[in-house]
């Protein structure tokens, strides 16, 4: 499996840590975060990375200015503590594309959007937030964590049904794959003035 280089990338990790992801798939989720991570150029003129928790409400753990470098990210990545609680997706894509990508934020004008929902996909109410962030140019995939994962609702939000979900046993070759394709084989975000 090849990195993702040469790539202008804004990617958000929307990480579920509600009562219904146990401590053990938690784990997993950070662990497929730094596999992601591991995978790609990180830089301020490559990728960068920014990191939501949810539970029952969402918060930034850190938004695309932080990190420059891919070990203090991935050593941060690893030290993001559980939450429990609601699984407030609706929130965390609020979250994402207001104060992640809103302006002012850190977010590059021209940077390819993508975002990288890890949950077990028991949410409700989340459709119209995640189609605002599609809206907003931020490209939606899903990873499913967990023994019992509802594909149905997660298919729903996700940018394109046969393309962008995941089992997150199974995610790693193809998701660095699907970035690269969006590196590579798309337009950039509205307002992109560079070539």
């Amino acid at each position: 499996m090849t990195s993702i280089t040469d790539c202008c990338l804004d990617l958000t990790f929307i990480a579920d840590s509600s009562g219904s992801i146990d401590s053990n798939h938690w784990v997993d989720s950070k662990q497929f975060a730094v596999d992601v991570v591991r995978k790609c150029t990180i830089g301020p003129y490559d990728v960068r990375v920014a990191f939501v928790r949810f539970g029952t409400n969402a918060d930034v753990r850190w938004g695309f200015k932080k990190y420059q470098d891919e070990t203090s990210l991935t050593t941060d990545i690893r030290g993001v503590p559980f939450s429990g609680g609601g699984t407030n997706l609706r929130h965390a894509l609020y979250v994402t594309r207001t104060r992640v990508y809103g302006s002012g934020n850190g977010a590059r004008t021209g940077a390819h959007r993508a975002a990288i929902i890890l949950t077990d996909g028991w949410i409700h109410g989340a459709t119209n937030e995640a189609n605002d962030c599609k809206k907003a140019g931020i490209r939606l995939m899903a990873v499913g964590v967990g023994g019992n994962v509802n594909v149905a609702r997660l298919q729903n939000i996700i940018s394109s049904r046969s393309d962008d979900y995941y089992s997150v046993d199974e995610a790693l070759p193809s998701i660095v794959e699907n970035l690269k394709k969006i590196c590579h084989n798309t337009t950039r975000h509205p307002g992109d003035t560079s070539k």
